[in-house]
């Protein structure tokens, strides 16, 4: 499951448009996550829009002339861009210049959802991507210089198990070399005699004349071969025992 952006034209009005300085992402070096520190219930994650709309309305009234602070944001139904890569993170005071932010949006001190795990998770690709290298992602409260205990309990559990950073494909195993097409052991007859060939790459043809004859009763055309496991270092007469007890399945 990998989710589509909600880019900001869906939520930001003309009235309030979402505006700061530009950001340098060559600066980029950290990805940090964030919650929104509400009570319990206070937001009806259902409704992005409105709940995106009150946010900005916030900074507006009370950190003028800052639009909302964060680039991105996820909800249990989807990921949404806020400032966007072009628009300078305003949410890590004292590390903006060289941070991005992710508000994970729940209640309280909830954890995400599965599937808003895995909407984050596509985030953080969708970041990488962008920078062309991997950042590491942390919680605000990991910031040096940051006294506050954003992200919330939940979020900061599954931070610190992984949970939020994509998953990638296991490396596939090494292609294993082609095998000749001759098996490394095999009988064939050649003309009225039974040759075996060995491992080791020698070819003994001195079987006992009564076990060629047992194997050349079966219908076998000049040049055919059939895999058998043989003993290089076994004697004549042990290597006769084994080829007599493979006939029945030649």
């Amino acid at each position: 499951m990998t989710s589509t952006m909600h880019t900001k034209e869906e939520w930001a009005t003309l009235a309030q448009p979402v505006t700061g300085p530009a950001s340098d992402l060559s600066k980029i070096d950290q990805i940090v996550c964030h919650y929104p520190g509400v009570p319990d219930g206070a937001l009806n994650l259902h409704n992005p829009v409105s709940v995106l709309r009150a946010t900005h309305n916030f900074y507006l009234n009370k950190k003028p002339p800052y639009s909302i602070g964060y680039n991105f944001a996820t909800f249990p139904g989807g990921r949404w861009e806020l400032r966007g890569f072009g628009i300078k993170n305003a949410a890590n005071k004292g590390h903006n210049d060289h941070t991005i932010s992710i508000n994970v949006m729940v209640n309280g001190g909830d954890a995400a959802t599965p599937d808003q795990v895995q909407y984050t998770r596509d985030m953080v690709a969708h970041i990488w991507a962008k920078l062309g290298r991997q950042i590491p992602l942390i919680g605000h409260g990991s910031l040096s210089g940051a006294a506050t205990a954003c992200p919330g309990a939940g979020i900061r559990a599954q931070l610190a198990a992984g949970l939020f950073l994509p998953t990638t494909a296991p490396t596939p195993p090494p292609t294993p070399p082609q095998l000749p097409e001759e098996p490394p052991m095999r009988l064939y007859r050649k003309s009225n005699k039974l040759a075996v060939w060995l491992a080791d790459g020698t070819t003994r043809q001195h079987v006992p004349n009564e076990i060629a004859l047992k194997i050349l009763e079966a219908p076998l055309p000049d040049g055919y071969g059939k895999t058998i496991l043989l003993d290089p270092a076994a004697d004549l007469d042990t290597l006769g025992r084994q080829v007599l007890s493979f006939t029945g399945d030649i």
